[in-house]
């Protein structure tokens, strides 16, 4: 006759404690990665807002909308007419008024040929920017709303932390597993 080979039957040794058992490992499994992946999340996102906030401050602060609000830039077309050192001499297109605006860091005055549309940035009454939508450069001047530095994000480094404690556990449960499971045959 058609003999069967036997089966191998696979059990686990009991466990002396509760951290030594694969089952309960799974919760704090559970909530190490529940944190995780809210943490990621929000810290990536957090961490997008900060590097888009760095382009333009018509990005973050927003342009003026017909009706006036307290957050809006409003746009003016000009000329670059000449710089010394860091002093833009800047004058409005109808060439009625003729202005020195402060240069702190972006696009040289070079990037503003007069051929080029450039506008001056104005939020609350303050020059803040010369950008020139022909070439996408921008020039921040002395009222510029820089965003505060943020070196690190609090969310993404409880994310990680949490993420590193998944991992350890995973890698943990499944020693567990190899170091409690005795075989046997039948």
């Amino acid at each position: 006759m058609d003999e069967r080979p036997t089966r191998h039957r696979v059990r686990l040794r009991a466990t002396t404690s509760r951290w030594r058992d694969p089952d309960f490992i799974v919760v704090p499994m559970f909530g190490a990665a529940f944190i995780a992946i809210v943490a990621l999340i929000t810290g990536g996102s957090e961490t997008y807002l900060y590097v888009e906030a760095q382009q333009d401050p018509a990005s973050r602060i927003g342009l003026c909308s017909a009706k006036a609000t307290e957050s809006c830039v409003t746009i003016m077309e000009v000329y670059v007419t000449g710089s010394s050192s860091d002093r833009v001499m800047v004058q409005t297109v109808e060439g009625s008024q003729d202005f020195v605006v402060t240069r702190i860091g972006g696009a040289d005055p070079s990037a503003f040929p007069r051929q080029d549309k450039v506008y001056v940035e104005c939020y609350l009454g303050d020059d803040v920017a010369l950008s020139n939508h022909t070439t996408g450069a921008l020039m921040k001047l002395a009222n510029y709303p820089e965003p505060p530095l943020r070196f690190w994000v609090p969310e993404l480094s409880v994310g990680l932390f949490c993420l590193t404690v998944w991992i350890s556990l995973y890698l943990y449960r499944r020693y567990l597993f190899k170091t409690l499971v005795s075989s046997s045959t039948t």
